[in-house]
């Protein structure tokens, strides 16, 4: 049972190369409780909940789309989409006060480029998505940028 002040448990574990710890130590310790393999994943700042359900933002020749997606397992840094996408979309990854439905963007060439010089916004990052998690093409994702 959880300790009521401080919501942690204790727990007794062995540890094989914890030669230099001391018993009683107090330890971090993460706890895989289920896996999920070979699914499409999307990072987890890419998702935006709105009442409870989960949307991510796509780009589609130069406009952003709205799509709500079923968010599966999820770390921290990426999540499992189970449904709402299909693996061709460019989900954009990085948030902007200009992300919205209907937004017009350009890609970006290049990661390094400044922020946009006339909003002066930050820029977001597209990510293509695969069924795997990895990036279409095995590059790196362009960006894009919002436009006044």
């Amino acid at each position: 049972m959880a300790d009521e002040n401080s919501g942690l448990f204790k727990i007794k574990a062995e540890l094989p190369e914890a030669n230099a710890l001391a018993t009683g130590t107090t330890v971090k310790v993460t706890v895989v409780s289920d896996r999920a393999e070979n699914v499409m994943t999307v990072p987890v700042d890419a998702i935006y909940y709105d009442g409870g359900v989960g949307n991510v933002y796509l780009y589609e020749d130069g406009t952003i789309h709205k799509v709500e997606v079923e968010v599966g397992l999820y770390d921290s840094e990426l999540a499992e989409i189970k449904s709402g996408l299909t693996g061709d979309e460019m989900v954009v990854s990085t948030w902007s006060s200009q992300l919205y439905e209907g937004s017009t963007v350009n890609l970006r060439e290049e990661e390094s480029e400044p922020a946009d010089s006339e909003t002066g916004s930050s820029v977001p990052e597209g990510i293509p998505t695969q069924p795997d998690g990895t990036e279409k093409n095995g590059t790196d994702a362009a960006g894009a940028s919002a436009e006044s």
